[in-house]
């Protein structure tokens, strides 16, 4: 995981710039079908804090999170609120979020890590909470 955060600092600008603008819209729609109004969202490596900016001017609640302390910098000004800079073993929520936003974030956790990381995510989830 140290070399995709070192890769990401090393890289913030042009991953900023290459993915800020990408249309999820019909990835956002289904997940937010899912959640009540004005459900709390975590983001889980948000990278460019694009998938944050979208819920948060929708009315959620967004916690937003990423282990690249560039792009955490980048992502906070986009979403105009603090990102926190955690790895994913640091998450230490309990049943917070109606909703955990994963977006190509959870192939940068080893494999033999997974199932704790997927514990902490579970544990970070109200009842009926959702995770994609």
């Amino acid at each position: 995981m140290n070399r995709s955060i070192a890769y990401y600092n090393e890289n913030a600008e042009d991953f900023f710039n290459r993915t800020v603008h990408v249309d999820l819209l019909h990835f956002y729609q289904k997940f937010l079908a899912l959640l009540p109004k004005e459900a709390h969202i975590l983001d889980l490596g948000c990278g460019s804090g694009r998938d944050a900016h979208y819920f948060k001017i929708q009315n959620f609640k967004i916690t937003a999170l990423d282990a690249s302390e560039e792009l955490v910098k980048l992502a906070s000004a986009h979403i105009g609120q603090n990102v926190l800079l955690m790895k994913f073993q640091e998450i230490r929520f309990q049943s917070m979020f109606e909703g955990v936003w994963a977006n190509a974030s959870l192939l940068h956790v080893p494999y033999e890590t997974l199932n704790l990381i997927l514990k902490k995510i579970h544990a970070s989830l109200k009842e009926g909470g959702i995770l994609l």
